[in-house]
């Protein structure tokens, strides 16, 4: 959950900043406004597409993904990064796995 957080914190302030930074026709993560694919799982640089169709780039360095089924949207399936397990799908091995953080909650 800090995990989330803390990416949260950092993806926002950068979609806001790349919004700013105006526009272009071409498709990419430094080329202007996302291009809508549809998807509903994606890696770094991915577009995502919001409720509202609004988009903006998943920008995760560490190996991360994110995962959506609008028909399930509380379904399992996203990764905070690539030495992570998979959220709901695998299993958290004590000893191996490093537990990060401090959850207060």
């Amino acid at each position: 959950m800090l995990i989330m957080a803390i990416g949260a914190a950092v993806a926002i302030p950068l979609v806001i900043l790349h919004k700013k930074s105006g526009s272009s026709n071409s498709q990419g993560p430094n080329s202007g406004e996302p291009q809508s694919t549809g998807a509903t799982s994606g890696g770094n640089g991915s577009v995502v597409t919001t409720n509202n169709g609004s988009t903006f780039y998943f920008i995760n360095n560490f190996g991360g993904e994110w995962a959506y089924d609008p028909k399930s949207p509380f379904a399992l399936g996203g990764m905070a990064q690539s030495w992570s397990p998979r959220i709901g799908s695998e299993d958290w091995v004590w000893g191996t796995h490093i537990a990060r953080g401090v959850n207060l909650g």
